[in-house]
């Protein structure tokens, strides 16, 4: 793989891990969000149930059902902001996320591009063995059989595999 290639790889990886944390961290600020509504939901349930057992000629429990609600209120506006957060770095990590996919499939489609020709050049260096290594062997057929010159032919000195005919002729393996 190229430089850039990696470096690309590299920053997407980063930018995704970075927004994974980021939505992480807004998803566990959401969550004690969540937990201070419940708690504030239940001084003001425990408020409503004191009145209703003892009254409440002090107004004591008046004060904390009315503090509870605006705790209530208050935590509720905040998770309406953090929802937006939430959905806000949710994007940003599809984004990041598809991004990153991207980056790895330009890199494996240049390694594979790389490796193709690494292995168009050990194919050509291999046939040009094998040519001279065919001439070579009718050479010596010919010299030995001075006769034969008219009537010989390669297929009868070298036939390919029955491998490298499927793969020449057919694109197959078998």
């Amino acid at each position: 793989m190229t430089t850039q290639s990696l470096e690309n790889l590299a920053r997407a990886r980063a930018a995704h891990t970075e927004a994974g944390t980021s939505l992480q961290a807004a998803a566990d600020a959401n969550s004690a969000l969540l937990v201070r509504l419940t708690e504030a939901r239940a001084r003001g349930e425990e408020a409503v149930r004191e009145t209703k057992q003892g009254g409440d000629p002090a107004g004591k429990w008046a004060m904390q059902l009315r503090l509870s609600q605006d705790d209530q209120a208050d935590i509720q506006n905040l998770l309406s902001q953090s929802q937006a957060s939430l959905n806000t770095r949710n994007a940003v990590l599809s984004n990041a996320t598809a991004a990153l996919r991207s980056a790895e499939a330009t890199a494996h489609k240049e390694e594979a591009e790389i490796q193709a020709r690494e292995l168009d050049a050990v194919i050509a260096e291999l046939d040009a063995k094998l040519c001279q290594a065919v001439q070579a062997r009718l050479a010596c057929h010919l010299a030995s059989n001075p006769r034969a010159v008219s009537r010989t032919s390669v297929f009868t000195l070298y036939s390919p595999s029955k491998m490298l005919k499927s793969i020449c002729l057919n694109g197959q393996v078998g």
